[in-house]
């Protein structure tokens, strides 16, 4: 878990680092006490030797690339072993501090310039890990193979002097390898990945090197400055080279991931006009694939007037209230986006939740005119978003704009602009497909027929406005009590329809009454006066009534409408008569003595 003040690395990695640098900063002062002239006798006696190892060392570090997102690989290890086996333990633990922590200096410059800032602390460990614990390393080896060793292995037997060489550099790659990638799995990078990114590339191309780094050594103790400066000089080439490589490769690599990420999610997203939907698969998609995220948002706007939707997916989920506080944050004072058009929080952050930069993306439309929308990435405290990152994300919004574009149609065509519910041709092809369903299968479903109580008085004495705040108020409660899988309408006019599959007559009726009791709780001010609404309802069910077709089923529903109106009560609930008990009607059985119209009244006060 990565934690706040630890900038985009775990608290298990800082503290690991953490120790391993203090570990290896006591061994090197205890071995520098115990032995002063350690450090200072070999180097004067080969001041030329050294300053070779050293710029070449220098050079080398300064050429590694980035591997794991938040590491630095080098091809420096083959001149490290060569300082050890000729100059011995104190140049070669010299080198590989300066060189290592150069080459640290130079990468918190470089964050600086971009504007990415770790804590101090962080800062500090990651700048110290590597050159301690490679010189503490060194310096172990060096307590097994000496320069006296190898200068005998070479003027004995060559071979030997090889093996000494590959046995020390073994010695020295193999464990560094290993804590290292310790440390990088701790800051939740994947095994495959590391596998893939660093173990077998590293250790490739540190065998690789190892010839030259003898030819290092070798040239150093034939006493040959001409083969020394030659094989020096093409070893840094070497590196160059190798380093434009695997840059080369992970170019190819990232627009490889990248087309992938981009069909997957567009392949996913076109699939489905649910939104829900659609901003899940996008927003996992960029979270699988931009591993300094800590979150996505989609915020879409189903018309120019209407109010906006955030459809977020977190690294964590108790994260996602401030998530999209951040981003709503960011829309406002950095795209100008309206406050109205964005939602409230809902629910509002329990926790918070120390977040990054945020990157938005505007959707565009079709034409390539700007839609009203946007896609956010929201990063981890102490990270930028990569170039290869932001062009995921550009691609990502224009597939996104495409299946935002999608929904609004479909949006249009199946919704009632007003009330947000399906319109009347939906509700209907929807009728007649579950009456098809049922046919075969032998089930039951209901229909409700509603009507909103003195619309008409309320438009008169109050104003168009005041209607359309009704109608919205009788929407909101029918949405607050239906299932998932029902399908509310707006009928047209004052009047609502809901489809409920897999309910009877009775279970329909049920379902009626605590429409007609959660509508009556959405009363709302109009200057002085209290609106309290109500609706008639009628309710009807096959294959319980007698209905040989939808039309029929709707009609037998507008009946018990039309006398729970013409009953005088408002707020009545009438059940159509049923021609068939619910189990026999359940089981397709025959027609039974039918149910009289219900008597339940639910009275609404006067508007």
């Amino acid at each position: 878990m990565r934690a706040v003040g630890t900038g985009p690395f775990t608290r298990a990695h800082i503290a690991y680092i953490t120790a391993l640098t203090m570990v290896s900063a006591a061994w090197l002062a205890a071995l520098l006490i115990a032995e002063p002239r350690l450090l200072q006798h070999p180097i004067q006696h080969h001041v030329v030797a050294f300053g070779t190892f050293l710029l070449l060392a220098v050079a080398s570090r300064l050429m590694a690339f980035s591997v794991a997102g938040t590491g630095s690989f080098g091809l420096d290890t083959s001149i490290y072993v060569a300082t050890l086996l000729t100059l011995g333990v104190g140049p070669a633990v010299v080198i590989v501090v300066v060189t290592m922590l150069l080459r640290g200096v130079v990468d918190w410059v470089r964050r600086a310039l971009a504007g990415t800032h770790w804590p101090w602390p962080v800062s500090l460990a990651r700048m110290l890990f590597s050159p301690l614990l490679t010189g503490a390393m060194i310096s172990l080896l060096g307590l097994v193979a000496s320069p006296e060793a190898f200068a005998l292995r070479m003027k004995s037997q060559a071979f030997l002097a090889v093996a000494l060489f590959v046995g020390t550099s073994a010695g020295f790659v193999i464990p560094q390898f290993s804590l290292v990638i310790l440390s990088y799995r701790l800051n939740g990078i994947p095994w495959r990945t590391l596998a893939r990114d660093v173990l077998w590339p590293g250790l490739l191309a540190e065998l690789a090197f190892v010839p030259m780094g003898f030819a290092l050594a070798f040239s150093y103790r034939d006493r040959d400055p001409p083969t020394l400066a030659a094989v020096g000089v093409s070893y840094v080439i070497f590196a160059y080279v190798f380093r434009r490589m695997w840059r080369s490769s992970e170019s190819l690599r990232e627009k490889a991931r990248e087309l992938e990420v981009v069909e997957e999610a567009g392949r996913a997203a076109s699939s489905t006009l649910d939104i829900e939907e659609i901003g899940r698969r996008i927003g996992g998609s960029l979270l699988a694939a931009i591993d300094r995220a800590q979150g996505v948002v989609l915020t879409v706007v189903s018309s120019e007037a209407g109010a906006g939707r955030h459809l977020v997916r977190a690294v964590d989920r108790r994260h996602k209230p401030g998530v999209i506080a951040a981003v709503r944050r960011s829309l406002v004072a950095d795209l100008g986006a309206a406050q109205e058009q964005l939602p409230d929080i809902d629910p509002p952050p329990t926790e918070t939740a120390s977040t990054g930069p945020v990157v938005s993306i505007a959707l565009t439309g079709p034409d390539g005119s700007r839609a009203p929308g946007w896609l956010s990435v929201v990063l981890r405290p102490g990270t930028r978003l990569r170039a290869s990152d932001e062009s995921l994300c550009e691609r990502l919004a224009r597939q996104a704009s495409i299946s935002v574009a999608n929904w609004r149609l479909y949006t249009m065509a199946t919704e009632d602009g007003l009330t947000g519910l399906f319109v009347r041709r939906y509700v209907e092809a929807r009728v007649r497909e579950e009456f098809e369903r049922s046919s075969r299968s032998g089930g039951a479903f209901g229909l409700l027929m509603m009507d909103v109580d003195n619309l008409k008085t309320v438009n008169d004495r109050h104003g168009h406005a005041a209607g359309d705040r009704l109608l919205h108020a009788v929407a909101a409660a029918i949405r607050a009590t239906v299932r998932g899988m029902d399908v509310p309408g707006r009928w047209g006019g004052d009047e609502f329809a809901l489809l409920v599959p897999e309910m009877g007559l009775e279970e329909g009726t049920a379902m009626a009454r605590r429409i007609a009791n959660e509508v009556g709780l959405r009363s709302f001010q109009v200057g002085t006066a209290m609106v309290i609404p109500s609706v008639s309802i009628g309710v009807a069910a096959y294959p319980e009534c007698s209905a040989t077709d939808p039309t029929a089923l709707v009609a037998l529903a507008d009946k018990a409408l039309y006398i729970a109106k013409g009953s005088g009560s408002k707020g009545r609930v009438v059940a159509a008569e049923a021609t068939r008990p619910p189990s026999a009607a359940r089981s397709g059985g025959s027609d039974a003595p039918g149910l009289e119209p219900s008597k339940e009244r639910i009275d609404a006060s006067e508007t």
